[in-house]
């Protein structure tokens, strides 16, 4: 067994990067099959924007799902372009964009450990640390779900940016990787919100795990953590002016549990904290958009249980900052990370397993490292030999049901229908359950579906507009127009809703009705070439050339390299 130890103590960064990424292919294998849905299909699949990078500058100016028709407040150009170098490569064909995700992933764990082992300076224990986080099932929803790529992406970027860190005031080393920190950081930012949280990790840092005392060399630690603190400043001014796309702006959800008071938070919020700590101990009721509600009192076990969590856990920081803060390093971590989830204002959202995908490091560290000292150091081998087996058995049995969660994402019907059988009854997933029995063709299920959707909350725009797209489907016409008239009213923004209203319009020869909802949709946004071009064509269908030319005339202006626009100009 110390041979083994040795031997891993031993083991070059490149030895232990090839472990790490074949292990990674063995466990997310099967998901290279797996189909795209729902968010890939508003971020991938009916995103103009991923398949042309004539649309590039719009990555930077406009929103995530700006290119499906759908203004969100989530800004993420890096994140676009990636699953638009997927497009480029594959289309649509989903192995690519999972080859992506799960080399993120691997990436992220190679980083983790790298990372580990320089603070901790314990190799085994980063190693351990490494296959737990690459192993864990609460990562599928982050790995085998596409759209979720933003969190190993922002990761892997995030880890790199401390790593230079680290190497430009631990190691004393050249400027230019202090340089790379801030760009690494900066790419981070563009690929997702939760990025801003760097800079209090790297003061972090310094409070804890840098060898001299806090206080000597202050203007210097300052000035090294400033360039941080001002992207992280001038990030926040430009999403709250002209990157704000949306009514609510927060760095996850907007407001899905409703609390009245402050009080009501922090019952959720301890609730919420015994839900993440179950997930991470024992994941084995894992769905999509776990929902939360007020707590009826404090008397409430997952109240009372995640107080203790809290309380021990502050406790435990308290007491290492005095004996050994690397534990302290670690549990705070763990908190910094997560802040962005915390419901308090103005984040009141769902539980998502994927929001501890970076958290999850620091966590690791904190439980790995003792366990790593005792197995290495032992005098007993035969308890050596219990905590190695011990240790063994719980990363299979973690990997094991990875690669069972993998398959739950196979296919869309699937996997709603699991969701919903082991709770996930969010009016969300009903939308999407619905919107797969539609692309099935099973409309009248998938009527049904939204309205359960919408009498969970009528506030939501998508299912009466995929109730709409049902009865368009089954020549129920008058239903259709009523349907996304009431998607219009709840999202005025929404312009596929408008382009259906008046493609049913134009189809009945009703096509002043059908100009007028057009006319509509470009008071809303008067920037999409595809309203004018359907203008066009609704007045070609009415025999008013000049007025069609004038429209793909304006389609031409907004997308000038569009050679099929540019032969339909010049027909006319």
């Amino acid at each position: 067994m110390i041979k083994l130890i040795n031997y891993i103590e031993g083991l070059s960064f490149w030895k232990v990067a090839v472990i790490l990424a074949t292990v990674g292919l063995i466990l997310y294998i099967n998901t290279f099959t797996n189909q795209l849905f729902w968010d890939d299909y508003d971020s991938i699949v009916n995103n103009a924007y991923v398949k042309s990078w004539n649309y590039l500058p719009n990555y930077f100016s406009e929103n995530l799902t700006a290119g499906s028709g759908i203004r969100d407040n989530y800004w993420r150009p890096l994140l676009l372009f990636s699953f638009s170098l997927d497009y480029k490569i594959g289309k649509l064909t989903p192995l690519f964009y999972h080859l992506q995700s799960l080399f993120w992933h691997i990436l992220s764990a190679v980083l983790a450990y790298w990372l580990i082992f320089k603070l901790f300076k314990n190799k085994l224990a980063s190693l351990i640390a490494a296959l737990i986080f690459l192993a864990h099932p609460l990562q599928a929803e982050a790995v085998t779900y596409v759209a979720g790529r933003a969190d190993p992406m922002h990761a892997a970027l995030m880890l790199a940016a401390f790593l230079f860190f680290y190497k430009y005031v631990a190691e004393k080393a050249a400027f230019k990787f202090y340089f790379w920190s801030i760009v690494f950081f900066s790419a981070a930012l563009l690929t997702k919100e939760r990025a801003i949280v760097l800079p209090a990790l790297l003061v972090l840092y310094y409070v804890t795990l840098y060898p001299e005392p806090l206080l000597q060399n202050w203007k210097k630690k300052i000035i090294n953590i400033l360039p941080y603190t001002g992207i992280a400043v001038l990030y926040l001014i430009l999403r709250m002016t002209v990157l704000h796309f949306a009514d609510v702006f927060d760095l996850g959800q907007p407001n899905n549990i409703g609390a009245q008071n402050w009080y009501e938070k922090f019952l959720a919020y301890c609730q919420g904290i015994a839900v993440y700590a179950g997930l991470l101990f024992w994941p084995a009721k894992l769905y999509m958009e776990k929902s939360i509600s007020i707590p009826p009192s404090f008397w409430n076990s997952y109240v009372i249980s995640g107080l203790i969590i809290v309380i021990s856990s502050l406790a435990g920081i308290v007491y290492s900052f005095r004996r050994k803060k690397i534990f302290a390093f670690g549990m705070l971590w763990f908190w910094v990370a997560l802040s962005p989830s915390f419901h308090i204002y103005p984040i009141q959202g769902l539980l998502y397993e994927h929001w501890l995908y970076f958290p999850m490091i620091g966590l690791l560290a904190v439980f790995v490292l003792p366990l790593a000292t005792m197995i290495r150091y032992t005098e007993f081998n035969s308890f050596r030999i219990f905590l190695v087996a011990l240790l063994t058995v719980g990363i299979l049995a973690l990997g094991i049901r990875t690669i069972v969660r993998n398959r739950d994402w196979n296919n869309p019907i699937r996997f709603y229908e699991k969701n919903v059988s082991l709770g996930g009854l969010s009016a969300r997933v009903y939308t999407n359950l619905g919107m797969a029995y539609d692309g099935a063709g099973r409309h009248e299920e998938a009527i049904g579906t939204y309205q359960k959707a919408i009498a969970l909350d009528n506030r939501l725009f998508q299912p009466w507009y995929d109730t709409g797209n049902a009865y368009w489907d089954m020549q129920k016409l008058d239903e259709a127009l009523a349907a996304y008239q009431k998607s219009v009213e709840l999202n005025p923004y929404f312009l596929p809703a408008y382009y259906n209203l008046a493609g049913i319009y134009a189809g009945c020869n009703d096509f002043d009705n059908a100009a007028g909802v057009l006319q509509k949709a470009l008071a809303v946004d008067s920037n999409k070439s595809r309203t004018y071009y359907n203008l066009g064509i609704v007045y070609y269908q009415k025999g008013d050339k000049t007025e069609a030319k004038k429209y793909f005339t304006e389609a031409l202006r907004l997308e000038p390299s569009n050679v099929d626009l540019l032969n339909l100009v010049n027909g006319l």
